[in-house]
């Protein structure tokens, strides 16, 4: 298994994703699927609009540095 790099400072929102995201306007009641979500950032920064957040990942390097 490889070694992570530590990151040495937080990643930068993707803000166009994140404004269609809010323009498709999320409820509380929905349940947001984060396909191919690396460390979840995305996802994570849309959780408070919605019910429940599954994220799915299959880069296990990705999937590690998320449970950090």
């Amino acid at each position: 298994m490889r070694k992570l790099k530590k990151i040495q400072k937080k990643p930068e929102k993707p803000l166009g994703l994140l404004m269609l995201w809010k323009l498709q306007g999320l409820k509380k009641s929905d349940l947001l699927l984060d396909l191919y979500c690396g460390t979840g950032a995305i996802g994570l920064s849309m959780a408070k609009d919605v019910r429940e957040l599954i994220g799915v990942e299959i880069v296990a390097d990705a999937v590690e540095c998320a449970k950090r």
